[in-house]
């Protein structure tokens, strides 16, 4: 295949993908806005989520692929609308854990009910989804690799964030919450 070909074919891709973020990322502002939270919002709170009482700003920010900083103002303007409290943690004095508040909790419930994501990609087979998943994968282990060149201690491996994503075990897609995990979630109970 001639070079333009596939640099052409490439940035088709790109661009559908893009596309498609943008078109998925309209419909999740325009179901967010009725629970007064913005798509990175929405974002920490599935992150804090995954990772429980390993929530810390460093974590959150390589599961949203943000930069601390970044993550850390996020999680300031957070913190003053009730959704998340940010704690020292008592054996790592320089350490900050992330929880989430009841209303937190509450939110990301409300979040998880929510069906314009689901009812756009009813549109793939359970079989096209799972394909899209490992692709979806494979393409941003290979896009990391190339981000981490710049920032090598942003952003992680992504093995290392299927691993956070899954409580430690390894696998192949990190779709959902290992063993069902969203159902039951509480706040922290000393700071809820």
């Amino acid at each position: 295949m001639p070079q333009y070909q596939q640099a052409s074919e490439n940035f088709t891709l790109w661009l559908l993908l893009h596309q498609a973020e943008q078109a998925l990322g309209i419909l999740r502002r325009k179901e967010l806005r009725p629970y007064n939270l913005s798509r990175e919002e929405s974002s920490v709170l599935f992150a804090v989520t995954i990772l429980g009482d390993k929530a810390t700003p460093a974590r959150i920010a390589r599961q949203v692929i943000r930069t601390p900083q970044s993550i850390s103002e996020l999680l300031v303007r957070m913190e003053k609308k009730g959704l998340v409290r940010r704690v020292n943690d008592l054996i790592k004095k320089k350490n900050i854990k992330v929880y989430l508040t009841e209303e937190g909790v509450n939110s990301f419930n409300q979040l998880i009910q929510i069906e314009s994501l689901g009812d756009a990609m009813q549109c793939l087979s359970p079989k096209e989804r799972h394909l899209l998943g490992e692709s979806l994968l494979k393409l941003r282990e290979s896009a990391l690799k190339g981000v981490r060149k710049k920032h090598t201690s942003v952003f992680p491996e992504s093995s290392e964030m299927l691993r956070e994503q899954n409580g430690g075990d390894s696998v192949s897609i990190p779709i959902g919450l290992k063993n069902n995990a969203m159902s039951g979630i509480k706040s922290h109970p000393k700071h809820g």
